[in-house]
């Protein structure tokens, strides 16, 4: 059992807050599924019209986090996974519009989630 998100649509506060993740999955929350989306994170282009890195679209602080098809605008960082402690870019392929194919925690084993 866990968490479903099915075609979800995001919109962030890049241009006012350009650190806070848009989606925080907390402490033993999950595990959480997202299928499909698009997540918007109104961030400002920096020098050069480079994209900003700093705002993530997914944090997972929670048992474990999987994502399938996500389009990413206006942001380079898709996932902090804390859980299995690594950071996912998104695949950026056009200016400021980019992808998450796919990803899943992947814990250690003999680590604890919970």
């Amino acid at each position: 059992m866990g968490i479903n998100f099915f075609g979800v649509y995001m919109e962030g506060n890049g241009q006012i807050d350009g650190t806070t993740p848009m989606v925080s999955i907390e402490h033993l929350t999950g595990p959480v599924h997202f299928f499909g989306g698009m997540a918007n994170a109104l961030a400002k282009a920096g020098p050069g019209g480079a994209i900003p890195s700093t705002k993530a679209v997914f944090q997972n602080n929670g048992v474990s986090l999987t994502i399938e098809g996500f389009e990413i605008i206006s942001t380079a960082a898709a996932v902090v996974d804390n859980t299995a402690k690594t950071t996912v870019p998104a695949f950026m392929w056009n200016g400021n519009l980019g992808s998450l194919t796919s990803y899943a925690t992947v814990v250690a084993p003999g680590v604890a989630t919970r």
